[in-house]
């Protein structure tokens, strides 16, 4: 089975680019029909009730958003969703002790 995003259309109601990008949220694979220039931030607290992953300065400079995307980490509010396409995102709650 293929995660990679659908190819991006218009929405034809508000003009913004719209699309299917899937990938998987701490262990379980999931799919958003957000915007691939959406925050990551916004996307996993709004559409996936992700709330350990914070909004701070929606600037990059305060890290209260980082997450893991194929463990390297980046802040969120920072990544298009578009970008996590096909990759794993780990938050804190998807992190556990080995």
């Amino acid at each position: 089975m293929s995660t990679k995003p659908s190819a991006v259309a218009t929405d034809a109601v508000t003009g913004r680019q719209a699309g299917v990008v899937s990938f998987v949220l701490n262990g379980e694979e999931v799919t958003t029909d957000a915007t691939p220039t959406q925050r990551l931030s916004g996307v996993l607290r709004e559409q996936f009730s992700c709330l350990d992953v914070k909004i701070g300065c929606n600037a990059g400079d305060c890290g209260a958003c980082t997450v893991l995307v194929d463990d390297a980490a980046v802040c969120a509010c920072l990544t298009a969703t578009g970008q996590v396409a096909g990759k794993r995102v780990d938050s804190v709650s998807g992190l556990t002790l080995s």
